[in-house]
């Protein structure tokens, strides 16, 4: 089992990484992830296109289970070992390619859903591209080459429409000083719950922040914020408070509607004080 760096979502973070080191119109891939409802024993196909760019690229397509921790770290392992993995299920066609300059190439993905699959599945399809020279950049010395290595991964999320069950808790709140953005501290709060999903499957939640006063009276309410929590997991959901609050004490409510019988609330008290370095207190309850 190896622990990947954290990131909030795989193919975006290594978008951004490759993006210092290779052109806009470089390899790529589309879509980034899928989500397909089906029934018992039913088969499926789809496909993912692939787009070599300015330069020709060759690298292979692989399978590989990742679980997201509760802090955004990830760990990957063998396709088939998570519970609830349907990386085993699939096909890849091809699994190998070579492209030359501005081509584009289908892979398929095809699986057929086991008879007594309930709930929610997932996995990622890997596509890694070799390593391959690029012409030396400005400034460099003479005979210098520069290789450049990139992976995109396509999750794929199934939902068996059978014993699907929907549900989900917030375990805990917490008032913590906002970071900073590595230059100064971030001189604010933010509000954290641990929200964790019960059931068995895949949820996608809108969630906002709601402060108020020890009476009752609402004093503040966040935007709208989405998330996604996989099946018997758990998932810290982050916003910052509102920093036009006056000193006081308060509570701070956050509300999840993850698509089930009714919202889930879990609140906490902090104080907002004088001083300009925050102090908080409170234990989510």
């Amino acid at each position: 089992m190896k622990l990947l760096t954290r990131g909030y979502w795989v193919a975006a973070m290594l978008v951004a990484l490759l993006s210092l080191a290779a052109p806009a119109n470089a390899f790529s891939i589309t879509p980034l992830d899928t989500e397909i409802d089906v029934l018992p024993g039913e088969g499926y196909s789809g496909t993912i296109q692939v787009s070599s760019g300015a330069g020709e690229v060759s690298g292979h397509i692989y399978i590989s289970d990742w679980k997201r921790l509760p802090n955004g770290d990830r760990e990957t392992n063998e396709p088939g070992i998570l519970p609830r993995s349907c990386g085993k299920w699939l096909v890849l066609s091809p699994t190998q390619f070579e492209l030359s300059a501005k081509e584009n190439l289908e892979i398929r993905y095809s699986f057929n859903v086991p008879a007594d699959a309930t709930g929610s599945y997932w996995t990622y399809v890997m596509v890694e591209s070799q390593p391959r020279p690029m012409p030396p950049q400005p400034g460099m010395k003479t005979g210098l080459m520069v290789s450049a290595k990139a992976r995109f991964a396509f999750r794929l999320v199934v939902n068996v429409s059978k014993g699907r069950k929907i549900i989900g808790r917030i375990n805990r709140v917490e008032v913590v000083p906002a970071p900073g953005d590595g230059q100064r501290d971030g001189g604010g709060l933010q509000a954290g719950f641990l929200f964790e999903n019960t059931g068995n499957t895949f949820i996608n939640a809108r969630c906002y922040l709601e402060i108020r006063g020890f009476d009752g009276e609402v004093i503040n309410q966040s935007g709208i914020h989405e998330f996604y929590a996989f099946p018997e997991s758990e998932w810290w959901v982050r916003l910052p408070i509102d920093s036009g609050i006056p000193p006081g004490e308060y509570l701070v409510l956050g509300v999840v509607d993850y698509g089930g019988a009714s919202r889930v609330a879990g609140e906490t008290r902090f104080t907002v004080p004088e001083l300009s370095s925050p102090e908080t207190s409170g234990a989510g309850r």
